[in-house]
């Protein structure tokens, strides 16, 4: 994070805050469990959709991952 800060302040100057700050919000209302957060709630919508996708082909059920699970 500091090093985009570095290189945002010598690429638009005075500028690099007002784009840290929208880059922040931007961050806040679409990833609202944080990075980290929205990464594993998608990793388990992915693996759900593996084995989905795996069970029309195989024909055979297989539990899927629990999502309040983290």
């Amino acid at each position: 994070l500091r090093l985009m800060e570095y290189y945002l302040s010598r690429w638009f100057g005075e500028g690099a805050a007002f784009i840290l700050g929208a880059i922040y919000i931007l961050i806040v209302m679409f990833l609202p469990y944080g990075i980290v957060g929205t990464w594993r709630l998608r990793r388990l919508d992915i693996a759900a959709g593996r084995q989905r996708l795996l069970s029309y082909f195989t024909g055979r059920q297989k539990e899927t991952p629990d999502k309040g699970k983290l």
